[in-house]
Order: structure tokens, then C-alpha cells, then sequence
């Protein structure tokens, strides 16, 4: 079977085909794109049939050193009275008609084998563009998952996952080499016919043992091929883990004990890949001794049907064994397509799962285009859980004025992290609690939304390359070398970008960690600078920093949100001094906002927390 469900029935079988149906829609499978193979397949067995078929007059002629019954045949008897009225030859002598037939098996062969090498650079084609389809098709849909759905998920399993697009073309592969191996057997199996029913109904009772030994390894190999990739999803889970945590594995010296962790997953990995691999040995040699036997039990009966062994009906065995000992193996291969299929459908199923919606935390959209914010962003009675009945916010309600800046402060954990990520539509809040200009934002498009947003996160998020990429990121427009500059003076990181000797090409590595923390938070700001978003979205941009590095960000932190409305969240109470309102966050509630001399006089908890950091 296809996936996880093992339940035989017409429901579950429906389920299978209307994955199988998705699978091939998202790589665009058209009709034609089965149709056609199976075509070649039909033409290919056709040719292969028909050359089997020469070779029993060619045998007869052979044997009885008399050709001239060929004439009398009604296909083939025009054919080669066309053929030597074509060539002009008058001479009917058992030579010419020898060499006429000769020439029918080379003809039939050539046009068998351009064909075959039709279907081949057929399937190679589009199988690449079937590839690639799928590999778009998943990628875009993790794009289009929510950050939760990243939260939960490893890494290394979505990697791994993706890198299965490419057995998903086997179920392709198996249509075609079924198809091709089926019509195989029936040319084969009419020659067979030709010869002798009774010999070819023998060797049809023979062939349900093939089927059976097939399916019995089918279903073992089902079983240990779904063990198999679940161990392969935890090694490439422990590698991706080891690797990206490398700075912390080797700051507490577990070198040694992730390597022995790896080499336990790897043997795992290696003992059930070797059960499978025994299982497929083991499905070759069993398959050889079946044919043997099927033969040995052929030619036990061939000895009652040709009775009297002339050399004709040797000649003819001969030409009958010949074709059955190209159909067995054909018909093995059609049992194998269960082997294929069962070690597929553990990869398979996870493709699939990657289409399905649940658990993937989608963030739903309007249609309606954000053109920049007129008046303020409310947050009204906003009640948000990561999971159910463990509330994050609760009864939230605040509001940011146009270009004022409001500060967010409180303790870890209060959720003021979750209050950006809301507005940036990372997670869904919900309706009618977060509006923008009035409007419930669940209306806005992503892009409409987030083309006026700049963010700039408490671990600011560089790809491996170079300064400029990381700077331009994200921008739909050409950006000048002007531009570029002018972003990075005013984020405070231009002395030290000039001071390198690639400048903006320099590579940052991978998570910039060719940088420092305070350079990688100015690129970050600097990035967000370049955007030139009219609301300003600050983590905790200052933690963390030494206090000449606070100084510089903290400067230009003030120049970037000069003109803007900005949001900002700050351990640090003394880069808060400038913001219009402060609200203070506690267990997910608004516990006290307004402005810093308020806070002060009222001395309640903001007031505690300025208190406690006083020696900043």
C-alpha cells in the first residue's frame, strides 16, 4: 500500500488515489504525460512481439529447409510479396525469402529500439520538469506555513523531507514500467499461443506463484521501509542539531558524546537499512529459482505436447522457451512494482502531509492593500495562546499613535515578543482584536502589510552571504551604492564595513557569525533603515551589548525612528527615555502605560523594575 493506513477497503483506497491525484497535480501531470509513455510501451511490446513472431516461420523454414509455406501466410505472405516487388526480385528460392525474413527481424528490431530511445529521452524530460515542479510545490508550501508550524518542527526532518521529492517521480516510474512489463507479457504470452496452448496454459497456472512470493516480501519490506526512514529522520534531525549548535557542544566539551549519540543512530539506521537491503537480495535469487522451477515444469509438459521430437518441434520449443524466459521475469517485474511501492510509502507519505493542512498553523489573509498607516494600531481585549488553555496575552488593549514611539517593557515572558509577531502576522490573532487604521488586519494582505513594517529581531536573522544581500533584503527595487552607504552611517556599521577588505562583499557566514553581536544588530537595523517602512518594529535591539555598542545603536535607533511609528521592546529601561508611551507588560496584561515621568510618580511596577536597574 501507498501510506500509513494498512486497512484493506474501498474507503481507504480512495483516500490513496485522491493523494496520489494531489501529488500529480502539483507537478502537472496531464493524461498525456501517462498515456504517451504507455503508448511507447504498447509500440516497444508490439515490435518485440512481432519479431518473436518471425521467428517461428524463420525456425520452421530452418528446420525443414523449406521456405515456400511463408507465401501462404496472410500477413506475412503480402508483406513479402510486397517487399520483393519493391526490390524487383523475381527469385522466390528459400535463400531470398531466408534473407527477406532476416531482414523483417533487423527492420522490426530498429524501428523496436528507436522507439525505446524515444520513450527514454521522453521520460527523461519531463520527468526533470516533474522534479522540479515538486520541489517548488513543497518548498513554497513550508513558505506558506505559519511560524508556529517552524516552532514545533526540526529542521533537518524538512530538509530530509524535501530531498524525498524525488521518489515521489517513482510513482510515476511504476505506472510506466508496469505498463511496459504488462504488455511485454501479453505479446510474449500470444507468441506462447502461437506455438502451443496447451504449453502456454501450463505456464499460465505457474505465474500466480511468482505474484504470491512477491507480495510476501512486499508487505515485510512495507514494514521495515517505514522503520527505516523514521531512523533516517532522526539522524538527519541529530545532524542538523549537532552542527548548528556546534558553538555550544563545544563550549561544554560533548564532543565525544554527540559523536557516540551519532554513531548510535547511524548503526540503527545501518541495521534496518541492511534489512531492507536483505529483503531485496533475498527477492532476486527466490525469483530465479521459481522461473527455474517454472521452466523445469515447462519443459515437463512440453515432453507430452511435442510428442515425436522432430526437429521441428524442437526448433519450435526452442522459440517457445525463448519467449517464455523473457515473459517470467516481465511478470516478476510487475509483482515487483509492490516492492517499489511499499518501500516508497513512508517518503511518500510525508510529501504528502507537507500538502495537507493540518497542523500547519497557515496565517489567513484579506484582499484588501495596506497603503501605509494613516492614524494608529490598536490592540484591542487581545486574547492569544501558542497553545490551547495556556493564554499568552490576555484582554490586551494599547493603542500607537501615528510616528510616536511606544515602548513595551517588562519582565520574560510577558508576551511583549508575541505582541510584534501579531502585527507582523507571523502567528493569527484573533478576529477583530488587532486593528490597523480601524481595520481588522486579518483584512490586509501579507505583503500589503508587511511592505510597511521593518523588523528587527533580539537575534538578528543574516543569511550566509554577503553584506550588501543581507542589507538589500527583502527590497523589490534596484538599490544604489548611495543608498546602501547611507543606511549603513545612519545604522553606525559604515566604518566598520570600509574597514574590511571585501567591504560589502564580504561574506558574513553562516547566521553572520563572522560578525559580532553588536555589527550583526546594526546590519540588522541598517537593513530595516534601507526598507524605508513607515512602522518600526525593535526586539530588544540594545540587549545583550557592550556600552559603547548600546551608545552607537541606541544613536541610531533614535535618527531611524525619527519621522516613524515605532514599537519598541527594551530590557534595558534607560534606551526607553525617549518614547512617547510605555506600556508595561505583566503576565500578558497591560498592567500600567503612559509616559516615563508618569510611570515614575506612580510608583508601581515600572517604577520597581527603573529601580532595580538603576546601576545600568
Amino acid at each position: 500500500m501507498l501510506f500509513a493506513s494498512e486497512t484493506i477497503g474501498g474507503r481507504n483506497l480512495r483516500t490513496r488515489m485522491e493523494k496520489v491525484r494531489l501529488l500529480f497535480r502539483v507537478m502537472g501531470v496531464r493524461i498525456d504525460h501517462i498515456l504517451l509513455p504507455v503508448f511507447f510501451s504498447f509500440l516497444i511490446a508490439l515490435f518485440s512481439g512481432v519479431g518473436l513472431g518471425l521467428l517461428i516461420p524463420l525456425v520452421k523454414g530452418l528446420s525443414s529447409g523449406d521456405f515456400s509455406t511463408v507465401s501462404d501466410m496472410p500477413i506475412l505472405g503480402r508483406a513479402l510479396t510486397y517487399t520483393l516487388a519493391v526490390l524487383n526480385a523475381s527469385d522466390t528460392s528459400n535463400q531470398i525469402i531466408f534473407l527477406v525474413l532476416i531482414g523483417f527481424v533487423l527492420a522490426v528490431q530498429v524501428c523496436r529500439n528507436v522507439i525505446l530511445y524515444a520513450q527514454l529521452v521522453y521520460n527523461a524530460y519531463w520527468n526533470g520538469i516533474f522534479r522540479k515542479r515538486i520541489a517548488s510545490g513543497m518548498f513554497k508550501r513550508y513558505l506558506s506555513f505559519g511560524q508556529q508550524f517552524f516552532d514545533r518542527e526540526s529542521q533537518g526532518k524538512l530538509q530530509t523531507t524535501l530531498a524525498y521529492s524525488n521518489e515521489v517521480l517513482w510513482l510515476l516510474n511504476v505506472i510506466q514500467t508496469t505498463s511496459a512489463s504488462l504488455f511485454q507479457v501479453l505479446a510474449r504470452f500470444v507468441v506462447m499461443l502461437c506455438i502451443s496452448w496447451q504449453l502456454s496454459l501450463s505456464t499460465a497456472l505457474i505465474l500466480p506463484l511468482l505474484y504470491i512470493a512477491v507480495r510476501i516480501k512486499a508487505n515485510k519490506i512495507r514494514h521495515i521501509s517505514r522503520e527505516r526512514r523514521e531512523a533516517h529522520m532522526q539522524l538527519a534531525r541529530e545532524t542538523f542539531n549537532t552542527l548548528s549548535g556546534i558553538t555550544l557542544v563545544k563550549s561544554y566539551a560533548r564532543e565525544k558524546e554527540m559523536a557516540d549519540r551519532f554513531e548510535a543512530l547511524t548503526e540503527s539506521f545501518r541495521k534496518l537499512d541492511m534489512g531492507a537491503q536483505s529483503l531485496y537480495a533475498l527477492a532476486q535469487p527466490a525469483q530465479e529459482l521459481i522461473i527455474l522451477a517454472a521452466f523445469s515444469l515447462i519443459i515437463y509438459f512440453a515432453g507430452s505436447v511435442f510428442e515425436g521430437a522432430t526437429i521441428e518441434s524442437v526448433s519450435l520449443l526452442v522459440v517457445f522457451l525463448y519467449a517464455a524466459n523473457g515473459m517470467l521475469p516481465q511478470f516478476a517485474t510487475l509483482g515487483k512494482a509492490g516492492l517499489t511501492v511499499a518501500d516508497l510509502s513512508a517518503p511518500v507519505g510525508n510529501v504528502i502531509r507537507v500538502f495537507d493542512d493540518e497542523g500547519k498553523f497557515q496565517v489567513p489573509q484579506g484582499d484588501r492593500e495596506f497603503k501605509g498607516l494613516q492614524h494608529q494600531i490598536e490592540y484591542r481585549d487581545l486574547t492569544f495562546a501558542y497553545q490551547e488553555d495556556q493564554p499568552v496575552l490576555q484582554e490586551l488593549t494599547f493603542t500607537v499613535q501615528k510616528n510616536t514611539t511606544v515602548a513595551l517593557v517588562g519582565p520574560s515572558g510577558a508576551g511583549k515578543t508575541t505582541i510584534l509577531n501579531l502585527l507582523l502576522r507571523l502567528y493569527d490573532c484573533p478576529e477583530r482584536a488587532l486593528f490597523v487604521d480601524g481595520e481588522d488586519i486579518r483584512n490586509f494582505t501579507h505583503q500589503s502589510l508587511q511592505q510597511h513594517i521593518a523588523y528587527v529581531s533580539q537575534e538578528p536573522i543574516l543569511f550566509n552571504d554577503t553584506i550588501r544581500y543581507n542589507m538589500t533584503f527583502g527590497l523589490d527595487r534596484d538599490v544604489s551604492d548611495t543608498e546602501v552607504r547611507d543606511a549603513a552611517q545612519k545604522a553606525r556599521i559604515l566604518d566598520f564595513i570600509e574597514s574590511l577588505p571585501r567591504k560589502f562583499e564580504t561574506e558574513v557566514g553562516d547566521r553572520g557569525m563572522q560578525l559580532s553581536g553588536g555589527e550583526k544588530q546594526r546590519l540588522a537595523l541598517a537593513r530595516a533603515l534601507l526598507k524605508g517602512a513607515g512602522i518600526l518594529a525593535l526586539d530588544e535591539a540594545t540587549s545583550s551589548l557592550d556600552s559603547q555598542t548600546e551608545r552607537l545603536i541606541q544613536e541610531a535607533i533614535d535618527e531611524a525612528v525619527q519621522g516613524r511609528t515605532a514599537i519598541v521592546i527594551a530590557h534595558r529601561l534607560s534606551t526607553i527615555q525617549n518614547a512617547e508611551k510605555i506600556v508595561v507588560i505583566r503576565d500578558g496584561r497591560v498592567v500600567e502605560e503612559g509616559a516615563l515621568s508618569q510611570l515614575l510618580e506612580q510608583k508601581g511596577f515600572f517604577s520597581k523594575l527603573w529601580q532595580a536597574q538603576q546601576f545600568y
